[in-house]
């Protein structure tokens, strides 16, 4: 039964995947220039805060056991319970409105090369790259937690954005 509560890890890892892989295909195209892939980063960045922040469910496992002696008979008695327990909106309710931060963060560190670029400011790349560093340390800063696992196609999508030469968009 303790297997239950690994469901909706697995699937976050699936929806990541699925997510990443999405961004992977997308950038391999040809004509996908610098200035689209920033675009598809802050595209990304957006639906995977909201995933996070909107998650809808948990799965809680707990398991308890007990063992009394009677010293007086001699009888001892052992007992053991399983609870299963569904948690809408887990992130909301363990973060409260830290999981809008905790959402906002991939999406501000995308959005600042985005505007740069659209803005036509000097040193887009450089700002790119910028992002990239910083998501990446948003992914170990979070990781214990897991709350940064989420930024991971964002990253993907910004890397190969920081690699390209500049495009339309």
């Amino acid at each position: 039964m303790a297997w239950v509560q690994f469901v909706p890890l697995i699937s976050i890892l699936v929806w990541l995947g699925a997510l990443t892989l999405f961004v992977l295909r997308v950038a391999r195209r040809p004509g996908m220039g610098a200035r689209r892939l920033t675009a598809l980063a802050l595209v990304v960045a957006a639906i995977a805060g909201i995933s996070f922040v909107l998650w809808p469910v948990e799965i809680a496992y707990a398991s308890s056991g007990r063992v009394d002696f009677d010293a007086a008979t001699g009888v001892t008695t052992r007992s053991s319970s399983e609870q299963v327990a569904l948690v809408w909106l887990p992130n909301v309710k363990r973060l409260g409105a830290g999981a809008l931060v905790v959402g906002a963060v991939p999406v501000a560190l995308t959005a600042l090369p985005y505007l740069w670029q659209r803005f036509l400011l000097p040193s887009t790349r450089t700002l790119r790259l910028a992002g990239v560093v910083a998501l990446i340390a948003w992914f170990f800063i979070g990781t214990v937690s897991s709350v940064s696992w989420w930024s991971v196609p964002a990253t993907v999508a910004l890397l190969s954005a920081a690699g390209r030469e500049e495009g339309a968009v």
